[in-house]
């Protein structure tokens, strides 16, 4: 098999099980067995392990020796510590550019949300809204023009489809003990992903520093320190 086909092979196999574990048919903890999933796919155990070497980069898998893979879940000191430095080095961006993003960033963004808006928060479409999401905070990188903490950016990038996923158990462990003791549910208040980035745009369309980094420390700090409490408040006796 030729070098650029065992790739395309590897990248079929991990967009497939990546999918999979976005829709929630592939939930933390389950084992991935490189046999099956060759078998599944028709191809060698390699482009298999290829695949679940770029998912372990990605945070979604879990590769220990001999003991096989599983699909992760981030911890809470994990998924703090990401949201922390992606707000960092946003606000660090927006300090550069005295919080007035480029023309051509703004347009970017309003397409974007437009984007995320026709396809909903549907767990389905998971995989679309983690790219989007990419997309709309990238501009804010780029309008700091510092390739340096652009890369730095870029660095966390894989992990966006592990923090969705975090943030999504933290919201689902809300709901059961909203629930469970007879509380309104939390998605009724929780904004969905579309309009929680309108709002964001609105701020950062204004050009005002002080607001834009307010609603930046919201999106990642605020999220973060949720994500934590909860998971904590689950490890409780």
């Amino acid at each position: 098999m030729k070098k650029t086909e065992k790739q395309s092979r590897a990248e079929e196999v991990t967009v497939s099980i990546r999918e999979r574990i976005y829709n929630g048919q592939l939930p933390a903890g389950t084992r991935l067995i490189e046999q099956e999933i060759a078998k599944e796919f028709g191809v060698s155990r390699g482009p298999v392990r290829e695949a679940l070497q770029e998912l372990e980069h990605e945070g979604l898998v879990i590769s220990e020796v001999n003991k096989g893979s599983t699909i992760a879940n981030l911890s809470a000191e994990d998924a703090y510590e990401i949201f922390y430095l992606r707000g960092t080095l946003e606000k660090m961006a927006l300090e550069k550019c005295g919080g007035r993003l480029l023309d051509s960033s703004i347009l970017s963004m309003r397409n974007v949300v437009e984007d995320m808006k026709t396809i909903g928060d549907r767990k389905s479409q998971m995989g679309k809204l983690i790219a989007y999401d990419e997309r709309f905070h990238e501009e804010i990188l780029k309008s700091s023009k510092m390739p340096r903490l652009w890369k730095l950016w870029k660095y966390l990038s894989p992990l966006n489809g592990a923090m969705f996923l975090k943030v999504e158990e933290c919201y689902q462990i809300q709901e059961e003990d909203a629930l469970a003791n007879f509380r309104v549910s939390p998605r009724r208040n929780r904004k969905s992903v579309w309009a929680g980035h309108q709002e964001m745009l609105e701020v950062l369309e204004k050009g005002n520093l002080e607001e834009s980094v307010k609603i930046i420390e919201n999106h990642y700090f605020s999220t973060g320190e949720m994500i934590y409490r909860w998971e904590k408040r689950r490890e409780e006796p």
